[in-house]
Formats: C-alpha cells, structure tokens, sequence
C-alpha cells in the first residue's frame, strides 16, 4: 500500500508583519504583530482564554463534546485597555510573556505534554499548573490551580476524551473551595464559588443516524446555597440528500436544602425539588425551521417557532432572514442573540409576539461588512454595523 506523503509546509519568512483592524460600536480595535524565526510580537488583541485562569466563563453546552486539543492562550483587552505579548517557540515547547493595563503581567510555558500559567495582578496573584496528553485517540487534560493570600483559593479540573469504534465519549470533573480573592470575582473558573461538577457525553454514529446523550451533576459554582442541579440531554440526528432532521430533549432538576427552626425543638432539613424540561425539532435545508416547547413545574407550557433561510449570491453577497413566534411566561422567557462577535446583543423575549431579524453581509477580497437588525412589536427596533479588514 502505498503512502501519501503530506506537503512540505511553507518556510515563514524571516521577517513577517501582520496588521489587523475592527470597528464595531465606534470602538476601535486593533493588533499588529512582528514575527522573526521563533520570536513574535503582538500589540493588542481580540480573543479570548480558556481554562481555570481564564479571563472568560465559557462553560460546555450539555451535549458537546468539547475536544481537547493544543490552544495557545491569548489576552482579553478591555474595553479602554491595551496589551503586548512576547512569543519565543520550539518544536516542543513554547513561552509567552505579555502585559495588559488592566491586569499587570502573565506568564504561560509549555514542554510537551507539561503546562504552567502565572497571572501577576497588582492586588493578589493566580497560578496553575498542568498536563495535556493525547495517546492513540484518547485525551487527558488535568489543572491544578491556586489564588488569593496563602493560596487558600484551589481549583481542580480534569477532562477526558476517547473513542471507541463508532462510539465517542467524554468526561469533566471539576472542584473548587476556599475563599474567592475579590479580583478573580469576575474571571475564571477559578473566580466562581465554591462547589463541585461532573459530567459525562456519550457520541454515536452510523451513516446518516447519530444518537447523543449526556448527563451533568453539579453542586455549588453559580448555584445558590444548597442547591444541586441534575440535567440530562438526549438528541437524534438523521441526515438526508436535502437536509438533516434533528429531535432534543433537556430536563433540568434542582434540589433545594432549606433548614426550618423551631423553639424549644431540634432544627429540620426539608428538600424540595424543581423540574424544567425543553424539547425542540428542527429541520435544515434549504428554509430552515425550529419549534420549541418548554414546561417549568407546574406553570404554563412555552413555545417558540423559528423561521429562516440564507442564500449567497454573486460577488460575495450573503444575506439571511429569521422569524420568530414566541409565547411564554416571564419566569420561562426565551433568549435571543443576535449580530456577531464584533458586536453582539441580546433580547429576553416573554409575553405573546414575533421577531424579525436580517443579517447582509459583504466580502470583498480583504474587505467584509456585516449589518445586523431585528425588530417586532413592542420592541425597540435595533441596527448594528461591523467593518472587517484583514490584509493578505
């Protein structure tokens, strides 16, 4: 048999500049870098971090998979900030260095599977430390990670990944305790409160029909006090020549530990339990469509039907439509995102209405313009506009 060899990659040229430039919201935001053999430098930034000292709370939607793979981490500039880093890489290793006004001065190294992060902010320090291996298909990526005075703030975070045959599957565990120092309130998983999760994803797939499930418990972080929570997830996927059908179902249950004092008795724990359940099917092909129905205890059922479709035209004009029914009880509202990661915004939709949104986008060589609207009754009507400019 014989093997296909893989193409030579491209030899970087000794000295190589790169300038990027965003506007959205009249704000500007900007990097340039300035590369040179295993150096590089970057001004400025727009991205974002992942892991325990992460400078965003980004947690897995139930149901991902969530691979694990290399990803070098990156500065979040503020919205007045700015930032540099310095980059030095081998073939098995690499070094970053960086400052941000914000936040003071970072750290992170790698050395193979091996991996250390420092954040050096001016009223208290974070560190971690951690493995990231991959062998024969099956993943491992485990973080430790401390913070505050003493470094009475740990944190814990464990995820396995593997395959076997035509089954996919994945775990998290995670662990949190001591006390959160005031400026990690607001970043990282290790600034949420104190608590404990685990959760497990199983993935299978033969031709055209896959099948996932997943299952998530949690104690703790971001849930009041004396809360648990249990979701469950399970989703078909049946794939066609003109488009793919898709059937969810969530149930979510919370478990509340209240404590009732009595005079002159012994205090008693009462447990009471709360379940939601959403399910949703959709159809995608050529007109896109979604209908979602949800049911929170004992309260009315509410239900969303959505619209859409998106066609591309010549000379890079792209432009989509979506409309959205909706009718539901403001403790069980909807939520809508629109525009793009430039500029980004919300709506919580509850009552009886519909929303109409558009989206044209324009690319043109180097050159792409994005314009964002939605409108409906009883809504306030909005615009956004985002300019992209990438140089070859």
């Amino acid at each position: 048999v014989a093997r296909r060899e893989r193409p030579a990659r491209p030899i970087p040229p000794p000295l190589h500049v790169a300038g990027h430039v965003f506007l959205a919201d009249r704000k500007r935001r900007w990097y340039t870098a300035l590369a040179r053999g295993s150096f590089r430098l970057v001004l400025g930034s727009l991205s974002r971090e992942e892991g325990l000292l992460g400078g965003e709370r980004r947690r897995l939607r139930l149901g991902s998979m969530g691979s694990i793979r290399t990803r070098e981490s990156r500065i979040s500039l503020s919205e007045k900030g700015r930032a540099a880093f310095l980059d030095w890489r081998a073939p098995r290793g690499e070094m970053r260095i960086a400052w941000e006004k914000n936040f003071g001065a970072h750290l992170d190294a790698r050395s193979g599977p091996l991996r250390f992060s420092w954040r050096g902010y001016q009223s208290g320090s974070a560190c971690s430390a951690g493995l990231r291996s991959s062998v024969e298909g099956e993943s491992i990526d485990l973080e430790f990670a401390f913070a505050g005075e003493g470094w009475n703030r740990r944190g814990l975070r464990i995820r396995l990944a593997g395959e076997t045959g035509s089954l996919n599957w994945s775990g998290l565990g995670m662990l949190l305790s001591g006390p959160r120092p005031a400026v990690w309130k607001s970043r990282g998983w290790i600034g949420s409160s104190a608590g404990s999760e685990a959760s497990v994803t199983l993935s299978w797939r033969r031709g055209s029909i896959r099948f996932r499930s997943a299952l998530r418990w949690r104690r703790g972080i971001g849930l009041a006090e004396g809360r648990r929570r249990q979701e469950a997830f399970l989703a078909a996927q049946l794939r066609l020549a003109k488009g793919t059908w898709r059937v969810d179902l969530r149930r979510l249950e919370d478990f509340d530990l209240d404590l009732q004092e009595f005079p002159q008795a012994f205090p008693i724990w009462t447990e009471t339990r709360n379940s939601r359940w959403e399910g949703r099917l959709a159809w995608k092909g050529d007109l896109n469509w979604e209908a979602i129905i949800r049911r929170n205890g004992e309260s009315a059922n509410s239900v969303m039907l959505k619209l859409g479709s998106e066609e591309r035209n010549w000379k890079g004009l792209i432009h989509s439509c979506r409309l959205d029914l909706f009718r539901s009880s403001p403790d069980n509202s909807f939520r809508y995102v629109g525009g793009d990661f430039l500029q980004r915004s919300g709506r919580t939709l509850h009552g009886r209405g519909a929303l109409l949104s558009g989206t044209l986008r324009i690319n043109w060589q180097d050159f792409s313009l994005r314009l964002n609207s939605d409108a409906g009754p009883g809504l306030s009507p909005r615009l956004g506009l985002s300019l992209y400019w990438q140089p070859a």
